[in-house]
């Protein structure tokens, strides 16, 4: 069975084939750059193959990409070689998991859609343990500890950055009872608090929102990579691990609708005054 294209290569091949193209170099001249054959080229930009850091910067020089794709793909890069917390977890997560939470700690910025639950970067302790101790993938209490240590991990090295974050979330997955209701008034209490120091923007999407953007969609996260224009990449999660979109036309698509979905939502005024509100309940 053929393994599965790292994202990190697709979103990086795919940027260097657009960045060739919009400039008019053909293959062979990119080849030339690198000192190598044309399938090479070809199968960097189809994600086939790894690149080097000095070959990345060769073709970026050539192609005279702008400095904000430039950082963008250095970042998504090197999240692949770069050791983060989450190399001590490896082995418990599928491979898309992983390679989201690599991306995730390179990301400039971060925005979720949530539909069901509070998002895992704003959870408590007792809210995550909670959801964990109904997942049929974590059977055991030591498999439950190791998976709140690792969110934990997470978390921390969400807090310890800047990346701004924005959520759009439902008004269901506020009313959804996990782990009974000391847990959830913690739970709210504690998004209650953080989305009045405004280091978190929240928008609750009300029952009443009726006819909102793509009302089938699930949970997504958009990770901006790199100053605007950079890179996004859109993540739908699912019970296997989840896949990605990397395609110009596909992020653009999803992150219309989640800014539409803003618009249906809230203000983070009244977002966080609901979130007092119903801690308050």
């Amino acid at each position: 069975m053929t393994s599965p294209i790292p994202v990190q290569r697709l979103i990086t091949g795919g940027a260097l084939r657009r960045s060739r193209e919009d400039c008019g170099l053909p293959l062979d001249e990119a080849a030339a750059i690198l000192n190598c054959d044309r399938s090479k080229v070809s199968r960097i930009e189809t994600g086939q193959r790894g690149i080097r850091a000095e070959e990345l910067h060769a073709l970026l020089d050539a192609y005279g990409v702008d400095t904000a794709i430039r950082d963008a793909l250095t970042a998504i890069t090197g999240s692949r070689r770069t050791k983060g917390w989450w190399s001590g977890y490896g082995d418990e997560l599928p491979e898309a998991r992983r390679e989201y939470l690599q991306i995730e700690g390179a990301a400039s910025a971060i925005s979720f859609y949530e539909v069901s639950q509070v998002p895992d970067l704003l959870q408590t302790a007792e809210y995550a343990l909670a959801l964990a101790e109904a997942d049929l993938g974590l059977p055991e209490d030591a498999d439950r500890t190791r998976a709140l240590e690792g969110l934990q991990a997470r978390q921390q090295g969400f807090w310890d950055g800047e990346q701004p974050l924005t959520v759009v979330i439902s008004e269901a997955a506020l009313l959804q009872v996990v782990g009974g209701q000391a847990v959830m008034r913690s739970q709210l209490e504690y998004l209650a608090d953080l989305a009045r120091s405004g280091r978190v923007l929240f928008h609750v999407l009300p029952f009443g929102a009726l006819g909102r953007p793509a009302p089938g969609l699930g949970s997504m996260s958009i990770l901006h990579v790199g100053a605007a224009p950079g890179i996004t990449v859109v993540y739908l999660a699912n019970a296997s691990g989840g896949h990605f979109l990397t395609s110009p036309e596909a992020t653009r698509t999803h992150y219309a609708t989640f800014e539409q979905l803003r618009v249906y939502a809230h203000s983070t005024g009244r977002s966080a005054a609901l979130l007092s509100e119903l801690a308050a309940a």
